[in-house]
Order: C-alpha cells, then sequence, then structure tokens
C-alpha cells in the first residue's frame, strides 16, 4: 500500500503492551499466526527506487513487530556456513509460550559462484547468438542478433564434412552505417 498523497507520515509504532501472563497469548503457533494476521496493520510503501515505491525493512519491521509481540511470536534471522558454499541465511519465527518454530533457509551465494554463473550464462550466450568481435570492438554492434540456426545435418554427413557449407548455414551481419572497415 502506498500512504496517500499529502496525508502526514504515520508516527512510529509505540512499544507493544505484552501480555502480564503466557496464559493470555494464543494457546499454539498457528492461532498466534491467525490472531497476528488479523492484528498487523497496512505496509504503506514509503521508500523510492528506480522501478518504484516499496517498503523498505524499517517500515516492514515497525510495522510487523508489535502484532508479533502481541501474540508471543519472536522473529529471528541468522547466518550460517551453506555446505554447497556461501551462506545460508536463516529465519526462525518462534511461538514463545510453546517453543513451536517455523523456519526458512535462504543460500546466499559466494562472490566466486556469482561470477562462475555470469561466466556460464555469458558463455551461453555467445555460443547461442552470432557476434561480430569487430563491430563489437568499435561498440557497432546491431540493436538485435538472430539466433543461430541449428544445422539440420545428421552426424557424418556433408555439410558437417564442409567447412564453407557450415559457413554458409551462419547469418551474415552487416556492417551498421557509419562504421569504418577494419
Amino acid at each position: 500500500m502506498t500512504a496517500p498523497s499529502g496525508a502526514a507520515p504515520l508516527p512510529p509504532a509505540s512499544a507493544p503492551q505484552l501480555p502480564s501472563t503466557p496464559q493470555e497469548f494464543a494457546a499454539s503457533l498457528p492461532l498466534a499466526l491467525l490472531a497476528f494476521h488479523r492484528q498487523v496493520g497496512p505496509i504503506y510503501k514509503a521508500s523510492q527506487a528506480k522501478y518504484g515505491a516499496f517498503a523498505d525493512l524499517k517500515t516492514v519491521l515497525e510495522a510487523i513487530t508489535p502484532p508479533l509481540l502481541d501474540q508471543g511470536l519472536v522473529l529471528t534471522q541468522t547466518l550460517h556456513p551453506a555446505p554447497e558454499g556461501g551462506t545460508s541465511l536463516r529465519t526462525t519465527l518462534t511461538h514463545a509460550p510453546t517453543g513451536a518454530q517455523i523456519d526458512s533457509h535462504w543460500t546466499i551465494p559466494a562472490l566466486d559462484q556469482l561470477l562462475a554463473r555470469v561466466h556460464e550464462l555469458r558463455t551461453a550466450v555467445i555460443e547461442r547468438f552470432p557476434l561480430d568481435l569487430q563491430l563489437a570492438a568499435l561498440g557497432a554492434l546491431p540493436p538485435l542478433l538472430t539466433p543461430r540456426s541449428e544445422p539440420t545435418s545428421t552426424p557424418g554427413s556433408a555439410m558437417e564434412q564442409d567447412p564453407q557449407a557450415q559457413a554458409a548455414t551462419r547469418p551474415v551481419l552487416p556492417p551498421p552505417q557509419g562504421c569504418l572497415k577494419v
């Protein structure tokens, strides 16, 4: 939700009033979650980015923390080494009166894993689309490259053995207007 234009910003949420005895909390994690969803208010998109408005982490936490605590729910996030490399973000929602938990894990890849994936993607693009390296060096590539067509020859055919026949099946791109031929 976006705060109405011209409306004054909402004041920060006051400290929640916790029940004085555990008997006032919901009896189970599912009931506590139900009560939380009934109590939590709107979360406003208070931040702007290149592609539009979004609710930043501070805004989300200000909106959800008081209702979570009112129901005896505690949200924690911890970082752990991931078995496949990188880091695992563990998010746990605990129902304090019963100790019941819901948790999830999200793997955050290490930098070398991200770079390897970028290299894989670049290789796939280069293999799939024709690229004139001379035009690329000049910064004068056409706006759209057509995909390479897969040869329809069978193994051992004349097309597979003849380099000129193979070259004839590759698309040829004319140089863009205004480029110098090298």
